[in-house]
């Protein structure tokens, strides 16, 4: 009798989990296909189970590659039924990271059979970096015959007056505006109608021999972060923006399907337009760097042949040694207008705890000084300067916001306007 209920017993369970593992099906969904640091991404589950058998007891184990993102739980569902939850998380890095694939692990209620179901679809994710609100940064203007109204019947600037403006670095003391300056007490500019605005040039050091601190508290996340919020700030005032910089980025072949980009060190080279695309072009861009090995010397030297006679060039670096300088001064006989944003290593070092001689690292505010003497607009940007709670980065469940202006979306019946990508 005790063999009859054994083999009884044994053979229930062996046919229950030979049921369920042609019954079970996980449809997983994702919001949208890309993100900003910042971000809630938000994914949806259906489990569903056709067989007249419950799976009383299973594991979800998600693979996915996305750090600090885990969604493996334990749930289990009745006979010819499903189960639906939804998961949320915070975007915390930017790049590419695939959702998926998914595994499942099941058995009989008595844990004699076990069985694991791989689910292999998976769905590559882009987090861009943040654009965050800045301090009072002033882009020296290009256009050196004026900057206001653009007056597309004339060939030349105008004498006109189109406003006034405080004193900024770079400015020419014909522009000042004497009795406005004498009544404040301060320097003012008269601001000229002018045929065009200037071009933006963001230039992003890259160079790894010059990076320090690590994880979001590098010197990398912050240049990355400050070139994205000037890019958008740019794009938002109408002008065109271009980048540049020399960095490990994903090569021709793009992704391997396996949710990693091969990168290769390149350079990378947006020439300056207006518009959405141009933000999502240079983001995209943004997203997928890593430090390379080319200087800032180098990368502004590559450049000089291209740059207009009006161009606004916007260097950020943590490269203190000053070998760049020259360069930025054979821009400047160009016509090109420049402005500096340094990264004060002193603080990433003291944070990341690197031991170096401040000879080896230089002094932000002695490169300062000689950019200053030179006519050039300069700002050192201390490592905390994203830590307010106006920069706080991303745009937490704007999900209307986001649009994809590439990839197939499957048609899922919405509920309370929501899309919803699968990653099937």
């Amino acid at each position: 009798m005790l063999l009859a209920v054994l083999g009884g017993l044994w053979l229930i369970c062996y046919l229950w989990v030979r049921s369920l593992s042609t019954s079970l099906d996980l449809t997983r969904e994702m919001r949208y296909g890309w993100t900003q640091v910042g971000d809630r991404l938000e994914e949806r589950f259906v489990l569903s189970n056709r067989s007249h058998f419950p799976a009383l007891w299973l594991e979800i184990q998600d693979l996915s590659n996305m750090p600090g993102y885990d969604i493996s739980r334990g749930t289990g569902v009745g006979s010819s039924s499903q189960t639906e939850w939804r998961t949320e998380s915070l975007c915390a890095h930017r790049g590419v990271f695939s959702l998926g694939p998914t595994r499942i692990v099941t058995g009989d209620p008595f844990g004699i059979y076990t069985v694991s179901l791989e689910i292999p679809s998976s769905q590559n994710i882009l987090v861009l970096p943040p654009i965050v609100p800045l301090p009072s940064i002033e882009v020296a203007p290009g256009c050196r015959a004026g900057e206001g109204r653009p007056r597309r019947t004339t060939t030349e600037p105008t004498v006109s007056v189109a406003g006034i403006r405080e004193y900024r670095v770079s400015d020419s003391q014909h522009w000042i505006h004497w009795p406005l300056s004498l009544h404040r007490n301060a320097l003012y500019v008269r601001v000229f109608e002018s045929t065009r605005s200037s071009d933006w040039w963001v230039i992003l050091d890259m160079n790894e021999k010059s990076q320090y601190g690590a994880g979001d508290n590098s010197s990398v996340e912050h240049a990355i972060t400050l070139a994205a919020s000037l890019v958008d700030r740019g794009l938002q005032a109408g002008k065109s923006v271009g980048f540049l910089t020399h960095a490990y980025a994903p090569d021709a072949q793009g992704d391997d399907g396996k949710g990693t980009v091969p990168k290769a060190p390149r350079a990378v080279w947006l020439s300056p337009r207006s518009g959405d695309q141009q933000r999502w072009s240079i983001l995209r861009a943004m997203a997928l760097l890593a430090p390379g090995d080319a200087p800032l010397q180098a990368l502004l030297a590559r450049m000089r042949p291209a740059l207009g006679q009006s161009a606004s060039l916007i260097i950020i670096t943590s490269d203190m040694t000053g070998s760049w300088i020259d360069e930025v001064l054979l821009a400047m006989r160009r016509g090109a207008v420049p402005t500096v944003l340094l990264l004060d290593n002193a603080q990433f070092i003291a944070e990341s705890g690197v031991t170096q001689s401040s000879q080896e690292n230089g002094d932000p505010t002695s490169i300062s000084a000689i950019l200053t003497n030179l006519g050039v607009a300069c700002y050192i940007i201390p490592p905390n300067v994203f830590a307010t709670a106006d920069a706080a980065p991303g745009h937490l469940g704007q999900w209307n916001l986001r649009v994809l202006p590439t990839g197939k979306v499957v048609a899922i019946q919405p509920e309370k306007g929501e899309s919803w990508r699968s990653l099937s």
